[in-house]
């Protein structure tokens, strides 16, 4: 995931495309030196541990334990540094708008009666509060008090793959899962426990799957799942 306003020019530098998950991108919110350090450092770290996993089961395939024994061990002590801590100590910097976006985006899904993102606004920076970090950061944070509220369900109205309409108020008194489906064909399928979810409490329960119609396209067996898969 890579952070950026409106206007902001970003650049990753890698030899090979490979490698593009452990770049460290250059201009915009990643000018700011503490960014800097900590995404060096974590990409690195988790380079590192994916690079001896991986030579741990090229050695382990052809047999060759002496070396797979070694990289296992490399891999162990790496991953029993425990990153998480560091991450999510920058995580809770209120004077970087990456820190603010890494912020929403890992604890957006938490408990929703948790206020941490209240007291992370009282203690934002103004100008990163006027940011696009800080926009998205309080959209996330209001959502999250309106569901404490116990807001009703915002009306919405949709069309299935058979082009019918699907209208919130038709789904009155059953349980209704609004996913996501995003611009990957396989996500729906690939995730069990949502296909599991629906087929068990399909009596009480509608799962609904957006998608974009090119979305939608790409794959042709998902309905095998009986999931109410709709486009928007």
């Amino acid at each position: 995931t890579i952070y950026a306003d409106a206007g902001q020019t970003i650049n990753i530098k890698v030899d090979n495309p490979q490698d593009m998950e452990y770049a460290t991108p250059t201009g915009g919110f990643y000018d700011d030196p503490n960014y800097y350090d900590y995404i060096s450092n974590h990409n690195t770290f988790i380079c590192n541990k994916n690079n001896a996993f991986d030579k741990f089961q090229h050695y382990a395939v052809i047999g060759v334990n002496d070396s797979a024994q070694h990289y296992m061990s490399v891999y162990n002590s790496l991953n029993g540094k425990d990153d998480s801590k560091r991450q999510l100590e920058f995580m809770k910097r209120t004077d970087n708008q990456i820190a603010v976006y890494m912020f929403a985006n890992e604890l957006g899904m938490d408990n929703v009666e948790k206020k941490n993102f209240e007291k992370q606004w009282k203690k934002m920076d103004e100008d990163i509060k006027s940011s696009g970090a800080g926009q998205y950061f309080k959209q996330i944070m209001e959502a999250r008090k309106e569901l404490r509220s116990n807001a009703q369900a915002r009306e919405f109205s949709v069309i299935d793959t058979k082009g019918n309409s699907v209208d919130l108020k038709n789904l009155e008194g059953r349980f209704v899962i609004l996913y996501y489906w995003g611009v990957c064909g396989y996500v729906l399928q690939s995730w069990s426990g949502l296909v599991d979810l629906h087929e068990k409490y399909s009596n009480c329960l509608t799962t609904i799957a957006l998608a974009k119609e090119s979305t939608f396209n790409q794959v042709s067996s998902y309905n095998e799942h009986n999931t109410d898969a709709l486009l928007l």
